[in-house]
């Protein structure tokens, strides 16, 4: 089998990926590898999912796909795909009704940063921490809490801006970012572990693997 160079290469780039993480593959890429060695009904596996880009490519491809991840910020990356099993009807309910508490708590911010010049992290997002710390009170499920996070993460570059500011903004991209996902019934999944496991959880069940190892 040949595989084109210039699929290989990207040349003609028309997608980004929604979160950054260091060593990830580019969507075009993934799916070009995805379309070339899977068919309908298979099984793919990323034993280092990073920032999720197989598991979005699969959905897209309405494969069934599991991403392994042993950061936990990265597996909220990862877990954020697993939106694409949720209709869109639901998906507009459940970022409304997310909206609702979070405009109910962001309307009790009195001009705080999102950042302060500290070298100690945690000082100098104080403000960005506290926020996560009380708000995740309001949180019912642990879909809402990967919403969270991916949220924070967006937030955490917004140095210069107010804190309400910053998390309106972090919000109206998450919630592009839910409704713009592509729907499928086929399983998609995110676990939190060691990939050292997966031979074992999967044998003879994985009809691809598919990663960019760190």
């Amino acid at each position: 089998m040949n595989l084109l160079q210039e699929k290989l290469d990207v040349a003609t780039k028309k997608r980004s990926n929604l979160f950054n993480w260091r060593g990830q593959f580019t969507p075009e890429f993934v799916e070009y590898i995805l379309q070339t060695f899977t068919k309908q009904g298979d099984f793919v596996l990323d034993p280092f999912s990073g920032s999720g880009t197989v598991l979005q490519e699969s959905a897209r491809l309405d494969l069934k796909a599991t991403g392994i991840e042993i950061n936990p910020a990265a597996y909220a990356m990862s877990k954020f795909f697993t939106f694409c099993n949720l209709p869109f009807a639901e998906r507009h309910d459940y970022c409304n009704n997310f909206e609702s508490k979070l405009h109910l708590y962001l309307s009790s911010l009195n001009g705080q940063k999102v950042y302060s010049d500290n070298p100690d992290y945690r000082l100098a997002y104080i403000n960005l921490l506290q926020f996560a710390e009380k708000f995740s009170q309001t949180l019912t499920d642990k879909q809402e809490r990967v919403l969270l996070l991916n949220l924070l993460f967006q937030s955490e570059k917004d140095k210069g801006l107010l804190l309400r500011d910053s998390i309106n903004k972090s919000f109206q991209y998450i919630k592009n970012a839910i409704l713009g996902l592509p729907y499928t019934k086929q399983p998609i999944n995110a676990l939190l572990k060691d990939s050292r496991a997966a031979g074992e959880k999967y044998q003879n069940e994985v009809d691809l693997i598919l990663t960019s190892p760190p």
